[in-house]
């Protein structure tokens, strides 16, 4: 049943997001190319699970631009099996998100089970991050450091695959040589696993510009595999999407940092070519929040990325962005920057005033990747020991 959906039900002063959930109608539970084809449709570009950024309001505007499968961002089992409050902060989903991946990270079975019972009713299937390679990962023993634990993660995929009602899938990254990583995905294909998803980097090789994803890895486990096979890692565009495919066998193609530049990368839209295009997609994005209210730091993040352009070029506008109140109106200041852009010496009233500071204008781009390791790896700890922590303040992608 569809969750209130108001979208001034909650003031944006306090910065309460309305729960939103959708529960998906009975069906038979389905394993490998059944589910691929009956349940996920044979989608071929996937949106990966992004934290703090493959949210909901960010789905449904990829969805809209040749997204066929999307993620939710990463969330801690350990958290959401205690804590409705933080299930309900960190899952949204509607009947136009599907379909839907539900991702966890972590190392109990008993609370992964617990957390995924909270949502299988909401999404298609679970998912079990075995690709996280940031420290935090590292010092929980969760992600892609699990890996080093077949048996625990084994125990995970085969709890996972009895006790619910919907398919386990899992997303992994490779091994140092190909016959471990092989043996490691037909593990998990013997414990349940619906369908995977291969990351072609080792978990040290990482960041925005690591090396080429080893895409002959990929091509091998999918001939040794039987259930479908995602490939993730060197995708750019949409051309580089489908040469993956070609060139590995995978059934589909996923993407993070791509999609974070340009949500319509699927659809092969070039939006360096078009600024308006830009402004568009932001307007587009400030619309469905409106519908389904974000929190501001996961949302600021989708729009300096859509209007980093606009803010090299009328720096002045980025402070403008960055110190406005809550209630100051995002589509009104959209507006006005189209405004800016087609009659750039113009006098145009803004929709809220520029604040008064001494502080030099800063590139709020460069400061996003300059504290993305620091934050993530500090929110991420913090909810991973137990606390919840919702004050992220940049979202990342989680290269899982």
């Amino acid at each position: 049943m569809e969750a209130p959906q108001q979208p001034h039900t909650v003031s944006r002063r306090n910065k309460k997001v309305v729960p939103v959930l959708h529960e998906r109608e009975p069906r038979a539970k389905l394993h490998g190319y059944d589910f691929w084809r009956e349940v996920l449709k044979s989608p071929k570009y996937v949106m990966a699970p992004m934290v703090d950024a493959s949210e909901l309001a960010y789905r449904l505007l990829g969805r809209r631009y040749g997204v066929d499968l999307a993620y939710t961002p990463m969330m801690f089992s350990k958290t959401v099996a205690v804590s409705d409050k933080h299930f309900l902060k960190e899952f949204q989903t509607t009947a136009d998100d599907a379909p839907l991946l539900a991702q966890f990270c972590g190392t109990d079975p008993e609370a992964m089970v617990a957390a995924a019972k909270k949502v299988e009713k909401y999404c298609e299937a679970v998912d079990l991050n075995l690709g996280c390679p940031q420290n935090c990962a590292r010092g929980g023993g969760y992600g892609a450091f699990l890996m080093d634990k077949p048996d625990v993660v084994a125990s995970i995929v085969s709890a996972l695959h009895q006790s619910l009602s919907v398919p386990v899938t899992c997303k992994m990254r490779i091994k140092p040589t190909l016959e471990e990583t092989i043996e490691f995905a037909q593990m998990l294909e013997r414990n349940g696993a619906a369908v995977i998803a291969v990351h072609g980097r080792t978990r040290d090789q990482k960041g925005k510009f690591p090396c080429p994803a080893r895409w002959d890895f990929i091509r091998e486990i999918k001939r040794n595999i039987n259930v479908p096979l995602i490939a993730n890692g060197s995708i750019r565009d949409k051309a580089d999407a489908d040469q993956c495919m070609r060139e590995t066998g995978a059934d589909a193609v996923m993407s993070a940092w791509a999609l974070l530049e340009n949500p319509a990368v699927f659809n092969e839209v070039n939006l360096d070519e078009d600024i308006y295009l830009k402004l568009r997609l932001a307007r587009e994005y400030a619309l469905i929040t409106e519908q389904y209210p974000t929190p501001r730091k996961w949302a600021d993040s989708h729009y300096y990325q859509l209007l980093q352009d606009t803010f090299q070029r009328f720096p002045e506008e980025a402070r403008r962005f960055e110190c406005r109140k809550p209630d100051d109106n995002v589509l009104d200041f959209i507006e006005y920057l189209e405004k800016r852009w087609r009659n750039p010496d113009a006098q145009i009233q803004a929709p809220f005033a520029l604040p008064k500071s001494n502080k030099p204008i800063v590139d709020p781009m460069a400061t996003i990747h300059e504290r993305r390791e620091r934050q993530r790896d500090a929110k991420e700890v913090d909810e991973y020991a137990g606390g919840f922590n919702f004050e992220s303040d940049i979202p990342v992608e989680q290269t899982a």
